[in-house]
């Protein structure tokens, strides 16, 4: 009855796209493929977790909890958050502020914003992070005063992928209000709300490497320190035996002993040192593991010894997209505590005040060395945005100067131009480099013209290639001109 009740649905719920005097094929409207609506779905209206670890070993979340006291666990999980927690945020940045961004900026700088992005991080590890809205008026205003996060074991997902509280008096649990928790989840589906936890993967690493630990401390303990062998003289008894016996476990504690001249003691040292590295290699590949399943990669957590640079920045560029998924993740649903605060407090604004995280970079030394031989050809005057772009300037912390005349060392008709003598640091080249620059800056601060110090330069190095004596005069040039176009206030 069920199946033929679905296909009426189908067509009761279709309707026929008219153009002019023909009727088209009727499209069909509504959802089919439900979770009620399948045949084998549970008569029970909470949706277990699919997670096939916690299936297999009949366990919750929470188990998840406890890896987190694992030291490599916690390490990798640390510096996973620190990629995030350590980014600057502001609202509307770059932008106007509105009445509305001010509103909201005063509201979160109240809030332990930092507390509550670590705890959304956590929806990666297992999968979903609710964090509850506690809400409050003040001053006529409707404003979260404190987001806390809750454990993700003390909630299941129903049939209809809604969140519900698991209340021990009630079944099915307590369906979640609507606007009072953001449900962080990481990777969720339509047959999967419970998300993918990252923590799922670390299961059997670190079972293995407590496993491993333990055999790995036996072994040491047994064959860690030396044996005592005792040798007693023959026709000695059961008691003499014994006695030797007593006397070497105290040489054992306390390294003093008392015997007798026919008593002989040797000591027996253990050749197994190479079984031990059975364990150390267990233990980094458990490590390993952990490592690529909550970083994507092993190098910022493990010291190998061997890796190349280029593999060491391809590393650190994985690290850095898992935490830029991470950041995009806090700033979706911190945008969505927004449009809840800004729907209870305004009937309409014409912009909605988005949060936006953001690295303080450091000047980009090379876009700087090439913005300023750019400028000093005098053919092109950098705009203001272009330098809060690229070099991180606010509104109030730069102005565009009018651009100087260039000062060059090198007239049209090849006459000497008068110029202040200088200091180059000429440094970081080479010895071959710095023996042909000195003397063209020499020449340079001079005032010589570009073909006497081309003639002069060909003297002094005859042996120079065309092309090896143009890139030591550009370089020449480019040390020494320069201009100056902006006029910074920090």
């Amino acid at each position: 009855m069920g199946f033929i009740k679905n296909i009426k649905n189908l067509f009761s719920d279709s309707a026929p796209i008219k153009s002019g005097n023909n009727e088209k094929r009727p499209y069909p409207l509504g959802v089919i493929a439900t979770k009620q609506a399948f045949l084998f779905s549970a008569l029970n209206e909470l949706l277990p977790n699919p997670d096939v670890i916690l299936q297999k070993n009949n366990e919750t979340l929470e188990t998840y909890k406890n890896f987190l006291y694992d030291a490599h666990v916690s390490s990798c999980v640390q510096s996973r958050k620190a990629g995030v927690l350590s980014l600057n945020w502001e609202i509307n940045r770059g932008g106007t502020k509105s009445t509305e961004s001010e509103f909201i900026e005063e509201i979160f700088n109240s809030l332990n914003l930092r507390q509550i992005i670590s705890e959304m991080l956590d929806a990666p590890l297992f999968g979903f992070k609710p964090i509850e809205i506690y809400w409050s008026e003040a001053e006529g205003k409707i404003v979260p005063k404190e987001l806390k996060g809750k454990p993700s074991w003390w909630f299941e997902f129903d049939s209809n992928n809604m969140l519900r509280f698991k209340d021990r008096n009630k079944p099915n649990g307590v369906l979640l209000p609507n606007k009072k928790f953001l449900i962080v989840q990481n990777n969720a589906t339509y047959d999967n709300p419970y998300g993918e936890a990252i923590l799922a993967k670390c299961y059997y690493p670190v079972i293995f490497k407590k496993g491993g630990m333990k055999l790995w401390s036996i072994y040491t303990q047994k064959y860690g320190m030396p044996f005592l062998h005792g040798k007693i003289g023959l026709g000695k008894g059961q008691e003499e035996a014994l006695e030797l016996f007593n006397v070497l476990e105290k040489l054992q504690q306390d390294g003093i002993a008392v015997t007798e001249e026919e008593v002989n003691i040797d000591i027996l040292e253990s050749a197994k040192t190479s079984s031990a590295d059975i364990y150390k290699s267990l233990l980094h590949f458990c490590n390993a593991e952990i490592s690529k399943a909550i970083l994507s990669q092993t190098l910022t957590t493990e010291q190998g010894d061997t890796g190349s640079y280029a593999m060491s920045q391809t590393h650190l560029q994985v690290r850095k997209d898992v935490v830029d998924a991470d950041k995009k993740l806090v700033e979706y649903w911190l945008n969505k505590l927004i449009e809840w605060i800004i729907e209870y407090n305004f009937e309409s604004v014409s912009e909605m005040p988005r949060f936006v995280m953001y690295e303080e970079q450091d000047v980009d030394m090379s876009l700087a060395q090439r913005d300023q031989a750019l400028a000093s050809t005098n053919q092109i005057k950098f705009t203001k945005e272009y330098f809060k772009r690229n070099y991180g300037f606010k509104d109030d912390e730069i102005e565009i100067a009018s651009a100087m005349p260039p000062i060059s060392p090198f007239s049209e008709n090849g006459s000497k131009v008068e110029i202040q003598k200088s200091t180059y640091d000429i440094s970081q080249f080479d010895e071959l480099t710095q023996a042909v620059l000195k003397p063209i800056l020499d020449m340079i601060d001079k005032g010589e013209n570009y073909n006497e110090i081309q003639d002069k330069i060909v003297e002094m190095f005859p042996d120079l290639e065309t092309s090896e004596l143009e890139d030591f005069l550009a370089k020449g040039i480019l040390i020494a001109t320069g201009s100056g176009f902006i006029s910074g206030k920090r």
